[in-house]
């Protein structure tokens, strides 16, 4: 029990100093780490990746489906942060990081379009589907702290994004970091839903 507690203060710590350190290193870190393809992006992936495998271990380990939601939420995400694949064909580099081919110009552009709306509208209608609202309410499922941190994040990556106060560069930085750090604390938060809610079974 211990050993837990003391991974959980070192998951929360880890998360806090992170949220601190996000604008000072938006100042610090060259700007190359925001590009496309960048350090900062690969590792969205990587942590999108991981959360999309892990809500599915626990769907196959339990039959929940809205794991299996979760899983497809952060597979989403995922796709996301790849560009649907154009970052895997690059047109070469430029001074803002590497080219991407247009959507437009990828072979059956429409169908990846359509294919993409799909899976959108499947991943909206499995949270509304299979969320158990009635166990969430009941057991009082809802990690504030966690919220509160996201909801930071994502005022941080909007404004980084809007590049009204920081500028282009500095802005792409302060929108990745903030992206990272959403992408880490959606991972607990799921994590979080199952633990309690396996204890409330």
């Amino acid at each position: 029990m211990d050993g837990l507690f003391w991974k959980k203060q070192a998951v929360n710590s880890f998360e806090i100093l992170l949220l601190i350190f996000i604008l000072p290193l938006s100042f610090i870190l060259p700007d190359s780490f925001a590009w496309e393809n960048g350090p900062l992006e690969s590792t969205q992936v990587i942590v999108l990746a991981a959360a999309a495998l892990i809500n599915f271990y626990f769907f196959y380990k339990r039959r929940h489906n809205f794991q299996l939601t979760i899983s497809g939420f952060f597979l989403l995400l995922t796709g996301r942060e790849l560009n649907w694949g154009r970052c895997f064909f690059p047109l070469g580099i430029g001074p803002d990081g590497p080219i991407l081919v247009p959507m437009n110009q990828i072979p059956h552009h429409a169908i990846i379009n359509i294919i993409i709306g799909i899976f959108i509208m499947v991943v909206l209608a499995g949270f509304i589907f299979t969320t158990p609202w009635y166990k969430i309410f009941s057991y009082h499922l809802f990690p504030v702290k966690l919220l509160v941190y996201s909801c930071i994040c994502t005022l941080f990556s909007i404004t980084g994004d809007s590049g009204h106060f920081f500028g282009k560069y500095k802005g792409e930085l302060l929108e990745e970091l903030g992206e990272l750090l959403l992408y880490l604390l959606l991972l607990h938060i799921s994590l979080y839903y199952y633990i309690q809610s396996s204890n409330n079974n």
